[in-house]
């Protein structure tokens, strides 16, 4: 939810321009007969400056996005027309004949889908605006003809970084809400995103047709995806397996995991050993990590450690409770389970491989077989399961990453309990004591763990 005064988002390299209530017209958008738009504005001093914009009779374009970008400086103008309105007059503070400009036009068309109302690429026509011509000309107004080519995706022509605030126009009123959906569902890979935030002060304003705004502050650019392919999956790894080797032999090493162990308040297990089933529930796993984790909002689980200080026992202190639970490691990781690489991030310090485990056949196996990376439970450089002497089973992690690992199945934390295969110790609090129930999102700026610097 945007929360400020004017805002709005520019999104580069896509095939969707999307906002609720994008338009500050409370009447309906209709489909006009004409295929032609005419645009008149008054730039500095006494010049005229005429567009006129035409495309194809068959396509309904319900807004047109005008964008003037400054090649030298790298500033820009945008404006959001109603096209029901045939016409629109303005000022327009820039001086085309000191500089060198690129003005793209963009046809929008209404898309009513589950998610609300969105505003689709139909149309688009570019052509640049020379300083020295208009300079050198007799001609004291400037006319320009646009002829829109149906299309479905563009580049927006803002690749620049400065920091000053950019002038920016546009036809909406606030609040609103923003979402962002893939727009091909049946794409096998995720597409990179790149949105800024605007943040606008009103300068002028007519009703239900047109408003201009000024910006007062942007952010960086923000890239992202929308969520990551098996073929992100394998880079990921790659990285996760370069942070892993670039530690030292024993760090490398997979040391004996007797426990896995999750802390939480106490009131948390006491409300699940008075329950009826005494089952800890899994429940919906948060964005904490990659944004783009496929996971994320998908499947239900618990969250357990598996990190051993160097005496080879589980920290003393906890930033998510002061009571710990400690489950038997082979009795939850057996032969019956699928493990899968999920995740490689960090917050800013400590890096951390997220492995979901899965109870073979399930429903979230079924998922996880479809859009993880599956690795071998015997032998894989993360957790895995050995053999001791005897012929029992032991589990085994790394200590050069902390694996937390995501179980995916309900866990019948009493019987455990009764049958010797666990128990509870309280340890020191450190933190607020809980996790966010939103989760912790991954330092965007860390060169190990991101797959935007492997671009």
């Amino acid at each position: 939810m945007l929360r400020e005064n004017m805002q709005t988002f520019l999104c580069r390299r896509t095939n969707i321009v999307i906002a609720n209530d994008f338009l500050s017209c409370k009447t309906q958008l209709y489909s006009f007969q004409s295929s032609t738009f005419l645009f008149h504005a008054q730039l500095c001093g006494s010049r005229r400056f005429d567009l006129i914009i035409k495309w194809p009779t068959h396509l309904t374009v319900d807004v047109l996005y005008m964008l003037i970008v400054d090649k030298s400086s790298g500033g820009s103008v945008t404006i959001f027309l109603n096209p029901s309105e045939r016409k629109f007059c303005s000022s327009l503070e820039f001086s085309p004949e000191t500089s060198k400009y690129s003005i793209c036009i963009y046809g929008l068309t209404v898309k009513e889908t589950e998610y609300g109302r969105f505003y689709q690429l139909c149309s688009h026509s570019k052509r640049k605006l020379e300083g020295l011509k208009v300079a050198d000309t007799d001609i004291s107004d400037i006319t320009m003809s646009f002829e829109m080519k149906e299309t479905r995706v563009v580049e927006m022509p803002m690749q620049h970084n400065i920091k000053k605030p950019m002038n920016v126009t546009v036809l909406r009123c606030p609040p609103a809400t923003y979402s962002i959906v893939q727009s091909d569902s049946n794409s096998s890979e995720g597409t990179w995103t790149e949105i800024q935030m605007l943040r606008l002060s009103q300068q002028n304003c007519s009703t239900n047709k047109h408003m201009i705004a000024v910006t007062v502050q942007h952010s960086h650019v923000i890239s992202f995806k929308t969520y990551l392919s098996i073929d992100d999956y394998k880079q990921l790894y790659v990285l996760a397996l370069e942070y892993l080797f670039s530690k030292n032999k024993n760090a490398q090493q997979c040391k004996p995991i007797e426990f896995f162990y999750r802390n939480k308040s106490e009131q948390y297990y006491k409300d699940i050993l008075k329950s009826a089933s005494g089952e800890m529930i899994p429940y919906i796993k948060d964005n904490n990590g990659d944004q783009g984790s496929i996971i994320n909002g998908a499947i239900n689980g618990l969250f357990y450690s598996t990190l051993l200080s160097p005496s080879s026992k589980p920290p003393p202190i906890s930033f998510y409770g002061p009571v710990r639970l400690h489950l038997k490691a082979n009795v939850m990781f057996t032969e019956n389970c699928n493990i899968y690489f999920s995740d490689f991030y960090c917050h800013y310090q400590q890096h951390y491989v997220t492995i979901v485990l899965t109870r073979k056949g399930s429903q979230e196996d079924v998922f996880c077989n479809q859009f993880l990376l599956q690795m071998d439970k015997y032998n894989n450089p993360f957790m895995q399961i050995t053999r001791n002497i005897i012929g029992l089973n032991v589990v085994t992690a790394t200590m050069a990453v902390v694996v937390e690992v995501f179980y995916t199945e309900s866990v019948d934390v009493r019987s455990l309990l009764q049958w010797g295969h666990g128990y509870i110790s309280k340890t020191v609090l450190m933190g607020r004591g809980r996790s966010k129930p939103e989760g912790i999102p991954k330092n965007e700026n860390c060169d190990k763990c991101n797959l935007s610097y492997k671009k």
